[in-house]
């Protein structure tokens, strides 16, 4: 259905990209039990970092009430899903005290949990980051490897398939006294 929208002239260039998004949601269109797993998965994301706002809010004198946090945790959520800034930096700064004062409690305790929160995920992506770094190094060292192994072994497989044809043509070629070959078929 909203493939039509892009037989639109100024949506035509986006045709393509539209046409793989659909073909990856139609992969998962009858797998509901990968859907629920996905939107469990999910939602449990979304109470986990509700509760850890929470605990940062009690911990600092208790401002903001859990169902507000339960509440406005999803919109905050959904802002910083917005590729405007790198890791949610400033972003997250502005959503929080944005809608956290729309469920009237201070801006600058909101503030302060969103500053928190952001060292939290820092912190805690931080192991994360030193093995994304091993594997880096892993991977560069076993690509230099086979790039130096690779021009001996090209070389020499090279070698190896010129001999083989060269024998190859021999074999095929009429031996002399053998007579002409005149085969059907």
């Amino acid at each position: 259905m909203l493939s039509r929208f892009f037989g639109l002239r100024w949506l035509s260039p986006l045709a393509p990209l539209w046409g793989r998004i659909s073909g990856a949601f139609d992969a998962y269109r009858f797998q509901y039990r990968a859907l629920a797993l996905a939107f469990g998965l999910g939602l449990l994301g979304i109470v986990c970092t509700a509760f850890v706002n929470w605990l940062l809010s009690e911990s600092m004198g208790g401002l903001m009430p859990l169902p507000t946090i339960f509440l406005l945790n999803p919109l905050i959520a959904l802002v910083l899903m917005l590729p405007i800034s790198i890791g949610g930096i400033g972003v997250s700064q502005a959503a929080y005290p944005f809608f956290l004062r729309l469920g009237g409690r201070p801006a600058s305790h909101a503030l302060a949990v969103s500053l928190l929160m952001q060292a939290i995920v820092i912190i805690g992506s931080l192991p994360g980051a030193v093995f994304w770094l091993m594997g880096r190094r892993r991977r560069q060292s076993r690509r230099e490897l086979s790039t130096r192994n690779g021009h001996l072994r090209r070389g020499g497989a090279a070698v190896v398939r010129a001999r083989r044809q060269r024998s190859r043509f021999r074999s095929r070629a009429p031996r002399a006294g053998a007579g002409p070959t005149n085969r059907v078929g």
